[in-house]
């Protein structure tokens, strides 16, 4: 296989044994200069870290090409926490919309976007959970995993009612419980956000 890493072809990659030890050595290479592995690209094809593994070992050394793109870190964190700032405001406004269907008796229309729903809470926090750990703020581990475990019950208690058909209590549930922990999470992100300038 034919490692390239920023339009670079890589002959030193290439030799290296394992699709393990060459996600390593880019890595290692990138967090040298501050930088992170932003893409992967198998044969034009962009993969994650795992589909790279298992690719790269079905490949071995054939004619198959694998394109490394780094950025630096602080650019991937200021676009992460834009991006993340930018949905929050999209998530709440969903969720209040979806409140106001099931509480109106759209119950049977609204019940589809609710898995969407629980995918962006949970994008969300994984984007917070990772910008968390470059930023330079105090690490609340409790609050956090209060305001965490709550989102989660949350959630199971609006797939409950979604079995039932409670849709009324759906909309009451996404209401008093999703909304308000949603809030306070996005302002955490936006908190986080506000920390950028330090990453210029």
């Amino acid at each position: 296989m034919k490692i390239w890493v920023d339009e670079q072809e890589r002959d030193d990659l290439s030799r290296l044994a394992s699709p393990d030890e060459i996600l390593k050595a880019v890595g290692d290479e990138a967090a040298h200069s501050g930088r992170v592995v932003a893409e992967i690209r198998i044969d034009g094809v962009t993969v994650d870290a795992d589909a790279f593994r298992s690719l790269g070992l079905a490949m071995g050394r054939g004619a198959h090409s694998a394109a490394f793109t780094l950025t630096p870190l602080r650019t991937l964190l200021r676009e992460s926490l834009d991006s993340a700032v930018e949905y929050s405001q999209k998530l709440i406004a969903g969720a209040g919309g979806l409140a106001a269907q099931f509480e109106n008796g759209e119950g049977a229309q609204a019940l589809p976007a609710l898995p969407q729903l629980f995918d962006g809470v949970g994008w969300l926090i994984g984007v917070y959970d990772r910008c968390r750990m470059f930023m330079p703020v105090p690490i609340r581990v409790d609050e956090e995993a209060a305001l965490k475990a709550s989102i989660l019950e949350t959630l199971r208690l609006l797939v409950s009612q979604a079995d039932r058909g409670d849709f009324p209590a759906i909309g009451q549930t996404l209401r008093r419980a999703f909304l308000p922990g949603v809030r306070t999470l996005a302002q955490r992100v936006k908190d986080l956000s506000g920390l950028r300038a330090g990453l210029q």
